[in-house]
């Protein structure tokens, strides 16, 4: 009998430990594992991109330290959810997410919408205007509820690759009809990537999805609680100086280009 107790508080102990981690970074530092997006998170962006810049500023009025990891957005979330690294960004919020982070604050908003080519005629105002339309998407990506549940059902068809500028390609080639992704940085990644195809590509006015985007830190890491208080309260002074939406505007502006 008393083996078997030992037994248990073994069990229990090895769960807790499962369970809840220390940071990675050490103290006074923090992991956060990202992917590219620019203009707002780039690794060779000045700043790592305007969204970076403000959530490196945002922890460095706590005195915390930023460091970045690249990857592609579904490793990304996984290196993030089992606290290898001690969050991710960008993100909106999903029940999903919510069962293993904690989300901060919006960092910014942005409105996902389909990009097609301009001789090729497009128009929806719901799901089943849909149903011929091949979709592109990126891997890891939600869309909303409304249209993730969709997909899941198997009322539209999507085709999902690594990368957006991957995506843009496909929808050139006629491989796709379609490429939902977000609208303001969509049109800078046909400007950075692909500017002869300014006058080609163009995007439906009605909008997927409105969405804000926050940084999320991975339930497991012990300290995530207390530094997502930090990272709230320094992103706050940040919006209150006029900063956020300054920065996100330069970068916009092609402020943090690599050359510029």
């Amino acid at each position: 009998m008393k083996a078997f107790a030992v037994l248990i508080l073994v069990l229990i102990s090895s769960v807790s430990a499962a369970e809840y981690i220390s940071s990675l970074a050490g103290p006074g530092k923090i992991r956060i594992a990202v992917d590219e997006w620019p203009p707002y998170q780039s690794q060779n962006y000045k700043h790592f991109g305007s969204a970076h810049r403000v959530i490196t500023e945002a922890f460095a009025k706590s005195g915390i330290q930023t460091e970045y990891g690249w990857h592609q957005w579904a490793l990304t979330l996984k290196k993030a959810r089992t606290g290898e690294w001690d969050g991710a960004a960008l993100s909106q919020w999903s029940e999903e997410k919510d069962k293993y982070f904690l989300f901060s604050d919006p960092v910014m908003s942005a409105q996902k919408v389909f990009f097609h080519l301009r001789e090729k005629s497009f128009d929806w105002k719901d799901y089943s205007d849909l149903k011929d339309v091949v979709i592109g998407g990126t891997t890891g990506y939600s869309y909303g509820k409304e249209f993730d549940e969709a997909d899941a059902k198997g009322e539209v068809t999507m085709l999902r690759v690594g990368k957006n500028e991957q995506a843009f390609k496909m929808l050139m080639d006629g491989r796709i009809d379609t490429f939902l992704f977000e609208r303001r940085a969509g049109y800078f990644l046909i400007h950075e990537k692909f500017p002869e195809l300014l006058t080609q590509i163009t995007h439906h006015a009605q909008p997927v999805q409105k969405v804000e985007y926050h940084l999320i830190l991975s339930k497991r890491v012990k300290e995530s609680a207390e530094r997502l208080k930090q990272f709230n309260k320094g992103l706050k002074q940040l919006k209150e100086g006029g900063l956020v939406e300054f920065y996100l505007r330069e970068g916009l502006a092609g402020r943090y280009n690599p050359g510029n």
